[in-house]
């Protein structure tokens, strides 16, 4: 077939319309582009920190021989440029078992300082978990919390620390005559840290999802059911004890489950109680009352910590994408001044998708890093203590101005497209040419991406599919 010839007139409509094709197109590309506002007069909470619970992981490699792998294991965890930075740590006071009794996995059973009614105090014991804390504090940690999942086993009604009733109809297990001695109990561990290790707790925290139906006899760890009036009436307790024995050490409270029961055990506490808290501290594996948590916070002018949250129920890095949506809205709708995960290693014995890090606690063997580590350290190496969150409306960001001016961008995509994405910071007097941009995906583990630049105030950016991204920008560039 022979060339057609076409009238030149033809041509240029042709070439005009192809071109109007052409940027209908690239329109249509863009249209799904998000903008994200961000300015520095836009403030929320201050940051005090990134921390995680010592129980169960401290348990069980605290009294290691292997020197230099529980060195490792300490800098991953605790150091800012080696690991994680995190400045944060819950001690857990141990109730201690009743001997005759064997329901909970070794590395959950953490020993108690008194053992019998009758007997003195056994301060030598836990000393696998009071090694790494002694030794965290050391590595620059710098709030530490007291707390408690169950009384000692004499105290309770089962005559086991694991709970009371069945079926994930769990009781009341202090024993109606045993508050008195429990506040002294959980008072006096306080008093003796401070005394003889010159550690004094910032908060103490006598409950742990008080509310939950599955603190049953026979469990595998540590828990104790109260219902609202009962916390109530041990939370006062212990801060009378606190102020009896002359300890600065703060109450903290409810530890619920979901930021929603929160809600509800913070409403139902008398005046007396609520004033006697410092701290509110609320788990988030569920609910919907982030902002209105928030407000009651403010309104009754009381730190507000998330002191403990985890998930291992997505896969490897399903639960990765997750952890990182979770401390999004932690941060961005309840504003948290301190952000707990629960247990910063898992034991590789029992595999899951939970933890950031992986060790064997018999052998003793190698340590992996899981991806919920390397998305942990996409918030924990890069918003320091200090740090101040900005206000966003976005979905899957932070953004934070360190105490140093630099600025801290964290953004998640969750899908299984590339997200387009523009951060407008004209409101910012200085940036400089370019940001450093780090990202996690399913194939990469925090990888060095190619920086990329400031445009007229604005960081337009395509973020890879199913990743977890930090754009850092110094103030004066």
């Amino acid at each position: 077939m022979g060339v057609v010839e076409l009238p030149f007139a033809m041509m240029i409509i042709i070439c005009c319309g192809m071109l109007a094709i052409f940027a209908l197109a690239g329109q249509a590309s863009e249209a799904g582009r998000e903008t994200v506002r961000v300015d520095p007069r836009q403030r929320q909470q201050t940051l005090e920190g990134w921390g995680t619970s010592l129980c169960w992981w401290a348990n069980a490699i605290g009294e290691w021989r292997d020197e230099a792998t529980k060195a490792r294991l300490m800098d991953l965890v605790f150091d800012p440029e080696k690991g994680l930075g995190l400045n944060i740590v819950r001690y857990n006071i141990g109730g201690g078992e009743n001997p005759s009794h064997d329901f909970m996995w070794p590395w959950r059973a953490v020993p108690g300082f008194k053992p019998d009614p009758d007997g003195p105090y056994r301060w030598e014991a836990d000393p696998a978990q009071r090694w790494v804390l002694l030794e965290s504090i050391e590595r620059g940690v710098t709030i530490t919390e007291a707390f408690s999942n169950s009384p000692p086993w004499w105290m309770t009604v089962s005559g086991s620390v694991t709970g009371n009733g069945e079926q994930r109809q769990a009781k009341e297990n202090l024993r109606d005559d045993m508050y008195d001695a429990f506040a002294d109990y959980l008072t006096e561990v306080v008093k003796h840290y401070r005394d003889r290790h010159d550690v004094t707790f910032d908060t103490l925290s006598p409950l742990n999802e008080p509310s939950a139906p599955w603190w049953t006899l026979r469990n595998n760890q540590e828990g104790c059911h109260f219902s609202a009036d009962k916390q109530d009436i041990i939370l006062a307790k212990t801060a009378e004890d606190l102020a009896r024995k002359g300890l600065a050490t703060r109450l903290s409270a409810p530890e619920e489950y979901s930021v929603d029961e929160t809600v509800d055990a913070w409403q139902s506490y008398g005046a007396e109680t609520r004033q006697a808290l410092s701290q509110i501290n609320t788990h988030t594996y569920s609910g919907d009352g982030r902002a209105a948590l928030m407000r009651l916070a403010r309104e009754a002018d009381k730190r507000l910590y998330v002191s403990e949250y985890g998930n291992g129920i997505h896969g490897e890095f399903g639960s990765a994408l997750e952890l990182a949506r979770v401390i999004c809205l932690d941060l961005n709708e309840l504003q948290c001044q301190g952000w707990v995960y629960w247990q910063a290693v898992g034991n590789l014995d029992r595999p899951t998708d939970w933890h950031a890090i992986h060790v064997s606690y018999s052998r003793r063997g190698d340590i992996e890093l899981k991806k919920q580590y390397w998305a942990l350290l996409h918030f924990t190496r890069y918003i320091r203590p200090g740090s101040v969150i900005l206000s966003v409306s976005a979905d899957d960001v932070v953004a934070a101005l360190n105490p140093d001016g630099e600025l801290v961008l964290v953004a998640t995509n969750r899908e299984a497209a590339d997200r387009a994405l523009t951060f407008d910071l004209s409101a910012f007097p200085h940036l400089p040419a370019q940001a450093r941009w780090f990202a996690t995906t399913e194939t990469e583990d925090h990888a060095s991406r190619p920086p990329v630049a400031v445009q007229e105030g604005r960081l337009n950016l395509r973020l890879p599919p199913r990743s977890i991204n930090t754009f850092l920008l110094p103030e004066n560039g």
